[in-house]
């Protein structure tokens, strides 16, 4: 499942960028323009640090998981045993991750890839491979996994993850 544009910028189709305005209408022109940001809400590090507190609280086996990582700007928690309208349900989240705890799934950060931050949003887009293991099988696996982190208020917004074939 590709999260790709709520992680990256994407051109805005069928607009224009305005002329610049004429000197003689810069005064009553500028403090008409939106602020421009002049810090980035996400970094690398300060969405690494919510993808690596997720992920060992999850190990730990911790309950509540969704009231502390995902928020209201919460979009979809989905992987193998989660797809589609129930991908897209909070509420059913912490029941969910006690079944997967249930069979001693664990997800091992194996790669992160930092996208960036959207300038729609703010927020930070990361994707990487994970291992996941659990009581039901005996070798590791291989998993793609994209996320999107609401970087102001530290929470993730979509997390998506699927088993890469060997």
């Amino acid at each position: 499942m590709a999260i790709s544009g709520a992680c990256s910028p994407s051109p805005k189709i069928g607009v224009s960028d305005p002329a610049p305005p004429s000197s003689s209408s810069l005064a009553t022109t500028t403090s008409l323009q939106p602020p421009v940001a002049t810090q980035r809400v996400c970094t690398e590090e300060s969405v690494r640090r919510v993808v690596d507190a997720f992920l060992s609280a999850y190990n730990a086996g911790e309950s509540n998981l969704s009231e502390r990582f995902f928020g209201g700007s919460f979009l979809w928690y989905a992987d193998e045993g989660r797809l589609r309208e129930e991908s897209m349900s909070q509420t059913t989240l912490n029941a969910y991750f006690a079944t997967r705890h249930s069979t001693g799934d664990q997800l091992v950060l194996q790669k992160f890839d930092f996208y960036g931050e959207s300038p729609f949003d703010f927020s930070g887009g990361v994707g990487t491979t994970l291992l996941r293991t659990d009581n039901r099988s005996p070798e590791p696996r291989v998993f793609g996994f994209k996320a999107a982190i609401d970087c102001p208020s530290h929470r993730i917004k979509v997390w998506s993850m699927g088993e890469i074939p060997a």
